[in-house]
């Protein structure tokens, strides 16, 4: 198969063959990354690996987050926040399907703005949020290539979407 870019909206996409590989490239000016992901996809398909190479390859730091489970709370996207503010993370990669961009996208922004994520999933105004990059495991929610982010509110029990800039 042959290499190709895709822009959609705002989301520029690389198919094909070890386009892993040219990750770093957009990666300019980050000094510390978090690694957002699942507990098993992104190791066993060797997508967690190749990421941390690149990453050791280019001198930049990262911290792995591995606790994001499929129909994710708003509750993991806060840990995520709050571990990528900790570390002053320039950026969230993701890697996995659905559940992990969605969470991936909501703690972007919560890092830079604080609050919380049920506060931006019912509104809250977006102002800014760290550069996101995204390694897809999957293709069936479309959450790669859309503006929006689904997670359980803890205590309605009740799904909430929300746009992402």
């Amino acid at each position: 198969m042959k290499n190709f870019e895709l822009r959609y909206g705002g989301a520029k996409l690389y198919f094909g063959s070890g386009v892993i590989r040219n990750l770093t490239r957009h990666l300019g000016g980050v000094r510390q990354a978090i690694i957002a992901t699942g507990r098993n996809s992104a190791r066993l398909s060797g997508a967690l690996e190749d990421v941390e190479k690149l990453l050791k390859k280019a001198g930049i730091d990262y911290k792995i987050f591995d606790r994001i489970k499929p129909n994710p709370t708003v509750d993991v996207a806060d840990d995520l926040a709050e571990m990528a503010w900790k570390e002053g993370s320039d950026c969230i990669i993701a890697i996995g399907g659905g559940s992990v961009i969605d969470v991936a996208k909501v703690s972007s922004i919560i890092a830079l703005n604080g609050g919380c994520a049920s506060d931006y999933l019912k509104g809250m105004e977006i102002k800014r949020y760290l550069p996101l990059f995204v390694v897809n495991l999957t293709h069936g929610t479309g959450s790669e290539v859309d503006r929006y982010a689904v997670l359980t509110e803890n205590k309605s029990k009740v799904g909430i979407s929300a746009r992402y800039p």
